[in-house]
């Protein structure tokens, strides 16, 4: 994990240094926005990250709607109430991605509480791609962690399961995080970092294996900062 953590700053921050530090307000392309806005978040600078996105939404307000990536930020930035607006906007703009109703979910939780969040869960109608069917239910209260987890069939080929684990284990861990369960979250988002599949895939995927990374490292540090009891000295 180490090693996996280390490169990926080192990479990161030697990119960033290569983009115009100038504060968001000063950029005038969309693309550098979502470049820069991407790595700060990389760096767990979410504010930096929540800046240049929304740089990007009044450079051109028709980014606004789908802007998953700004909610995603405004979370992990301690908005929460903000974010939950941002995934309504993305409703709106697609009302069948599960995975959207599951930040807002997210979002409610950090923001109001369990009970309200639980009230205020999206409906689908429409399907949606695996394992977010299985996943969703595990946040609307009709399956258990297990049941969801040993929903990924073991007959798929590799290429089959290994985004299900993944997906399956970075919400896994978002679940147990937004119910103050810090250790059950650590292991399930550790799974999720250490699948090769979200690291490697394509660009909207790889963030989620970014976010995954960073809200693993933040347990971590907490962890690292808890007084041990005499036995674990």
């Amino acid at each position: 994990m180490a090693v996996i953590e280390q490169t990926v700053v080192a990479g990161v921050r030697e990119k960033l240094a290569a983009l115009p530090q100038s504060e968001s307000a000063e950029l005038n392309d969309v693309d550098l926005c979502s470049q820069r806005g991407d790595l700060r978040f990389f760096l767990r600078d979410y504010a930096g990250a929540v800046a240049d996105y929304r740089r990007m939404v009044e450079l051109d307000a028709s980014l606004d709607a789908s802007h998953w990536r700004l909610g995603i930020a405004l979370f992990m930035a301690g908005h929460p109430e903000e974010a939950a607006g941002q995934f309504d906007r993305y409703h709106s703009f697609d009302d069948v991605d599960r995975e959207n109703g599951i930040w807002r979910y997210l979002s409610h939780c950090r923001a109001f509480g369990q009970e309200r969040a639980a009230k205020e869960l999206l409906r689908y109608q429409k399907d949606d791609r695996p394992p977010f069917g299985e996943v969703y239910r595990m946040f609307d209260g009709t399956m258990s962690v297990d049941q969801v987890q040993q929903a990924i069939s073991p007959d798929l080929p590799p290429s089959a399961q290994a985004p299900r684990r993944f997906y399956t284990d970075l919400y896994v861990g978002m679940y147990h995080l937004v119910r103050d369960q810090p250790e059950p979250a650590r292991l399930a988002l550790q799974r999720a970092v250490l699948n090769p599949w979200g690291r490697t895939a394509g660009y909207g995927p790889r963030y989620m294996w970014q976010v995954a990374r960073v809200q693993l490292q933040e347990l971590n540090e907490d962890a690292a900062e808890q007084p041990q009891s005499p036995g674990q000295e």
